[in-house]
């Protein structure tokens, strides 16, 4: 155990004292915090961008002094596209460095973002001015993202002597649940009370009414009874008065506002607290070019998406707000998936993205109905309107080379193919070689084409089950291994 004392005066040097000491002198009776004049000392204020401004003040921490003595700018680093964050901006006491800074810690990203939390070992001391909320998309900060922490006792708080600072978070909830006992508790003494007013009422009606005899009871009767058929029609015109007065508010409420502000900065009034859900109709007052956009700082998307939606001048948008997402979503006008250029040119239509779109596509041919097979059916140029073809049904031809190898009818050789896709019912063949140069664009002598198409299975001609069939064909030629290039007609 060491005990240690001071200060005293230094004889030949045997009393020398650190800043440490002195800080820890001090840090005895003054405890941590921000001085509290004036109330704005060291409080965070927003820019309207990704900067923010601590004001002039002091702050103490273990001893130690920090002096602002005047406007401090910090800047946030650029918010995500996806998720949220929450910076802190503290007061750092640093004991390697040697100094007390002010700077932001920032958050981690997250859906439901927390606050980082504060360094207090031997290497640090952080008092808490303010959180900063910086939800995806954000491009600038308002003041209400920033939390004022510096009366919290457990994050910051104020100077204070030897004695340390009382926690009146108990004493708060004590006194709100007092308060809300305490009205509930009048309510319903009042409640008992009018009916104990009533009861009487009715007892001492029912006496009186029992001790004024002949026309004097029934002439008080019929006064009474005027009286409060009197004071019912007053109070129920009261009522229709108020009524009419809820009515013209809500009617207030559903006449579109023409959105202020810019094309993609709207600002828009909004009657009551911003919940989940809370719907608003307004009139753009400029196209956005489908340009990022925002209402009163919040970001605009496209249902489920992070696209803007295409604001035209004078129509008029309903959207609602998403409190988990922080942002407002155009309502869809109508279900589909179609575009421009899946639709009729010159035809207006909406889908899921956008209203009042007007189709491109160009339907144009120049076929007309003899151009087209008999039996035949297609479409005009409005793509709607259905039309037979009466032209001729066109023959298939199909062409090809083919060796004939099998030896068939007798003495000659069979050209045999099976490929077609139709029954012939002309098929020309020839042969060709180096010697005759032949081909089917050759003019040829009457003695060579004879030569190469002389046929026969003996008896002078082709046997008729061999000639064609359906997909393809059986010719006799004279030659084997030779290739022949033919040419087939459907049948």
């Amino acid at each position: 155990m060491t005990i240690r004392s001071g200060f005293f005066n230094s004889v030949s040097g045997d009393r020398k004292y650190d800043a440490g000491k002195f800080a820890e002198y001090f840090a005895s009776f003054i405890g941590n915090g921000v001085f509290p004049n004036p109330s704005t000392g060291l409080q965070v204020a927003a820019n309207d961008d990704m900067t923010i401004t601590v004001k002039a003040g002091k702050a103490w921490i273990k001893g130690y002094i920090l002096v602002n003595d005047d406007d401090y700018i910090l800047n946030l680093d650029p918010a995500d596209g996806v998720l949220n964050r929450i910076d802190r901006i503290v007061a750092r006491y640093d004991t390697v460095d040697r100094e007390i800074r002010l700077e932001v810690k920032k958050g981690a990203f997250a859906s439901s973002p927390v606050a980082p939390a504060l360094q207090r070992d031997a290497d640090a001391y952080e008092l808490a001015l303010a959180d900063i909320a910086v939800n995806k998309g954000a491009i600038s900060i308002t003041q209400a993202s920033i939390t004022d922490l510096r009366l919290n006792t457990s994050l910051c708080g104020i100077v204070h002597g030897t004695v340390d600072q009382v926690d009146t978070t108990t004493l708060a909830t004590q006194y709100q649940t007092w308060l809300t006992e305490t009205q509930t508790e009048a309510e319903t003494n009042i409640d008992d009370m009018m009916d104990g007013l009533q009861n009487v009422w009715d007892t001492w009606f029912a006496t009186i009414q029992g001790a004024l005899d002949g026309d004097v009871a029934g002439n008080l009767l019929n006064l009474i009874n005027a009286n409060t058929a009197a004071i019912a029609t007053k109070a129920e015109q009261s009522d229709l008065a108020n009524l009419q007065g809820v009515v013209a508010v809500h009617l207030a409420d559903y006449a579109y506002q023409v959105a202020g502000g810019t094309a993609t900065a709207l600002t828009l009034t909004i009657s009551g607290a911003l919940v989940d859900g809370y719907p608003m109709t307004f009139i753009a007052a400029a196209d956005n070019e489908a340009a990022a956009t925002t209402i009163n700082t919040k970001p605009l998307y496209k249902p489920n998406t992070t696209d803007a939606p295409n604001l035209v001048t004078g129509k008029a948008y309903t959207v609602w707000y998403d409190e988990g997402d922080d942002c407002f979503f155009i309502k869809a006008s109508a279900e589909g998936d179609a575009t421009v250029a899946d639709v009729l040119a010159g035809k207006i239509f909406s889908n899921g993205d956008d209203t009042g779109l007007v189709g491109i596509l160009a339907l144009i041919g120049t076929s007309l109905v003899g151009d087209v097979v008999k039996g035949k059916t297609f479409y005009n140029t409005d793509a709607k309107t259905i039309q037979t073809g009466t032209g001729a049904n066109a023959k298939r031809i199909a062409s090809g080379t083919t060796t004939a190898t099998v030896t068939a009818y007798g003495s000659g050789y069979k050209l045999s193919y099976s490929g077609l896709t139709f029954k012939p019912a002309l098929v020309f063949a020839f042969q060709y070689s180096e010697i005759y140069d032949l081909t089917i664009v050759s003019v040829i002598s009457p003695a060579n084409f004879a030569y190469q198409m002389q046929f026969n299975n003996g008896a002078g001609h082709i046997a008729a089950n061999y000639l064609f069939f359906d997909g393809g064909f059986d010719l006799q030629v004279n030659s084997g291994g030779w290739p022949y290039r033919w040419v087939a007609v459907e049948e």
